[in-house]
């Protein structure tokens, strides 16, 4: 069978009994006999080299039974391939005449097959590729290493692109459409899934506070739906991280597309309520979100606001609370000067309580009141008693104005 031979070895194989048999003839010069069978031996031999455009044409892996289809309708011949076709045969219907033809349909046949091998090659190097995971400490994991993938992945549809584009991809065009179509499927679902990933990591650590929960509740139900598809999501694909069996999963995209709708609805619900609270509060503006964050997810402890009031007000280090941590009685500088509050301050009293915005209202009023009455006694004692200090400098400095305006 034509399928069956191998053109390199057949042609490697008749150059070198062709070479033999010059050397043959060389050798039996003068011997009549023998050399005539020589001569005549390599005449066949030469008589066989002339169908080597044949088998080049035929005998490669490249052409196929459609090939053979192909060659006998256009040149409108009626062969029986049921049983395959031998060389002896297509010489005999003259398939020399027409080896231009030939020629052609096996050099269509060879750009075929390449494109078949190359696809065939791109799939198979991607069924050892998985996803890099890493654990994280919520009990769940994360992905990464996802460069490497992403530079195969966008390698690889440059290459279907091209094949899907080539003139002689039409044996292959379903196929190598589904294939474009997987590549591309993963592409989002990788987009998808780091866009999930990172407002998964911003946003746990703030819903996992009983406050920020009771505070936005809309906000936590939808974050508890998303956060069991990730942990689920997860889970299976630790058990097999083998990228292309993870794009088989149903509905996957769909489901971090979704998940990451509610996401962005949740970031948008989250920031309005840090808005509403810095408008309550408009020295929390001083503050970025993640600080405002930290205070309002541990409304419990009032103490929570400490690293936070250098910020909220300048000059002041931190603020003093009772035995208790439930009233606020004084406040201190960074030099460590310590003011008593006239009126001090039940963080925990009616409203007050769990609404930190409320009462640093009321801190920063009382603030106000004790300034003004300990700057009133300091302009009083200011001519009796020299002092040291933030609120003598200031009764100093309005002294010295007052004797100017004199």
């Amino acid at each position: 069978m034509v399928q069956r031979l191998v053109a390199e070895e057949i042609e490697a194989v008749v150059e070198e009994q062709y070479k033999e048999s010059y050397k043959t003839m060389k050798q039996f010069e003068g011997n009549d006999n023998p050399l005539a069978v020589a001569k005549d031996l390599r005449e066949e031999i030469s008589n066989f080299r002339a169908n080597m455009p044949v088998i080049r044409a035929l005998c490669q892996e490249a052409f196929e039974p459609r090939h053979f289809s192909d060659l006998f309708e256009e040149l409108k011949m009626d062969m029986d391939m049921e049983d395959g076709i031998t060389l002896q045969q297509m010489l005999d219907v003259g398939i020399l005449d027409h080896i231009d033809t030939l020629e052609r349909i096996s050099v269509k046949a060879q750009k075929e097959h390449g494109l078949k091998t190359a696809l065939a090659t791109m799939k198979k190097e991607w069924r050892p590729i998985e996803f890099g995971l890493v654990p994280h400490k919520a009990g769940t994991h994360m992905v990464r290493g996802i460069d490497e993938i992403q530079a195969v992945l966008d390698d690889h549809i440059v290459k279907a692109m091209g094949i899907r584009g080539s003139p002689f991809v039409e044996p292959i065009e379903k196929e190598v459409k589904d294939w474009l179509l997987k590549l591309t499927y993963i592409q989002d679902l990788l987009e998808q899934w780091l866009a999930m990933q990172r407002s998964w990591l911003y946003l746990e650590p703030i819903f996992s506070s009983d406050d920020i929960q009771k505070q936005l509740p809309n906000e936590a139900k939808r974050f508890q739906q998303v956060n069991m598809l990730w942990r689920t999501t997860m889970e299976s694909v630790a058990e097999n991280p083998n990228v292309l069996d993870v794009s088989e999963i149903e509905n996957l995209l769909a489901s971090f597309i979704d998940a990451n709708k509610k996401l962005d609805a949740i970031q948008k619900g989250l920031n309005d309520y840090l808005d509403t609270k810095r408008v309550a509060f408009p020295r929390f503006f001083f503050l970025s979100s993640e600080e405002l964050l930290m205070i309002l997810s541990q409304t419990k402890d009032p103490t929570a606001v400490q690293p936070h009031m250098g910020k909220c007000f300048e000059g002041i280090s931190r603020v003093r609370f009772n035995s208790t941590n439930e009233i606020i009685e004084a406040m201190s500088s960074v030099e460590g000067e310590v003011v008593e509050f006239a009126q001090p301050v039940n963080v925990v009293e009616g409203e007050k309580k769990g609404n930190v915005e409320k009462w640093l209202m009321e801190v920063q009023g009382s603030m106000i009141d004790s300034l003004t009455k300990v700057t009133g006694s300091s302009l009083l004692a200011y001519a009796k008693t020299e002092r040291q200090g933030l609120t003598p400098l200031g009764v100093r400095e309005a002294g010295w104005f007052a004797f100017l305006d004199r």
